[in-house]
């Protein structure tokens, strides 16, 4: 909220000095113009870090400012309504400054409707029920309705862009932890996104395959051997095993295993078992991402497919 404040003030100081300027055109305003002098002075000052205003410090200038609002009401109150254009497109802005300033929908909700309820019953009072007198209301009521909708709209676009911003940190420190105890258990680990592309750094992908390349953004069933098969087994593998983390009873089981061959340096082959998660809309995205943990087969040797036949048994799984 105070550095919400603060932003606001750096902008609105400058509006308000426009504002103070447009006023000294305007007869009958003198007091509206003290006012808009002393909001000058506080948000220079708080923009310009001379002055420091805490939450409570905000709410009670908000007060003042509608304490103000209520001043331009009752010193206009012998302008005609047809006469007061300027003044209404002013105080219109003035009050969307206010929600700017502080977004709190219980507060606007109750000032922003007592400032034109005001308004409009002492312009009733004063002009009775003309023409102008009744575009006047309408207005009024557009804006103190527009000014209530904008304030929830802002502090619920706020709260939401707060969460997301404390999921996705919860959800980095999670796949960071998992992915460093995975390190400690197995030969390696990759985060794959909605479309099976490897997001992050993957270096355990060339401690694997002996291999110097960038697989980040890389597919990863393109790392598999040159065979329909082997594919097919591991997009059937992907999908089985979503459907296994989607189910409750299984939140307590062990991960599911597939035996996979990877294509390293000069069409070897290199014997890896999978283990999945599935981690169903990591950093709203609304998609499923996966982490794949990799064991090397430190008892299979790395074979050089010389033709066909062999890569066909690859696929197969068969270490030969």
């Amino acid at each position: 909220m105070e550095k919400n404040f603060v932003y606001a003030s750096e902008l609105l100081q400058h509006s308000v000095c426009f504002a103070i300027s447009v006023l000294l055109y305007t007869d009958g305003t003198r007091m509206i113009r003290i006012g808009g002098t002393l909001v000058y002075v506080v948000h220079a000052s708080v923009a310009h870090r001379f002055v420091k205003m805490s939450a409570v410090h905000i709410k009670a200038y908000l007060a003042v400012l509608f304490i103000i609002g209520a001043t331009e009401t009752l010193e206009t109150r012998h302008m005609d309504p047809s006469d007061v254009a300027v003044m209404q497109t002013l105080n219109a802005v003035f009050r969307v400054g206010m929600v700017v300033l502080h977004m709190d929908p219980h507060i606007h909700a109750v000032g922003q409707m007592v400032m034109s309820g005001c308004d409009i019953l002492i312009k009733i009072l004063m002009h009775g029920f003309t023409p102008g007198v009744v575009a006047y209301v309408w207005v009024e009521v557009f804006v103190a309705t527009g000014t209530v909708i904008l304030s929830i709209s802002l502090e619920y676009y706020m709260r939401e862009t707060l969460a997301a911003q404390f999921r996705s940190q919860d959800a980095e420190t999670m796949v960071a932890g998992f992915r460093r105890m995975l390190r400690g258990i197995c030969d390696g680990e990759v985060l794959l996104d909605g479309q099976l592309r490897i997001k992050g750094p993957c270096g355990c992908i060339n401690q694997i395959l002996s291999s110097h390349g960038d697989f980040e953004g890389k597919a990863f069933p393109a790392l598999l051997m040159d065979c329909e098969e082997e594919h097919a087994r591991f997009r059937d593998f992907i999908a089985t095993s979503c459907k296994l983390c989607a189910c409750p009873d299984m939140q307590g089981s062990m991960p599911p295993c597939l035996s996979a061959s990877l294509q390293g340096e000069q069409s070897t082959r290199v014997g890896v078992d999978l283990f999945h998660v599935s981690l169903s809309n990591l950093f709203g995205s609304g998609e499923d991402y996966h982490l794949l943990a990799l064991r090397q087969d430190k008892g299979g040797k790395r074979l050089k497919l010389r033709n066909s036949g062999l890569r066909g048994l690859a696929c197969l799984g068969c270490w030969g």
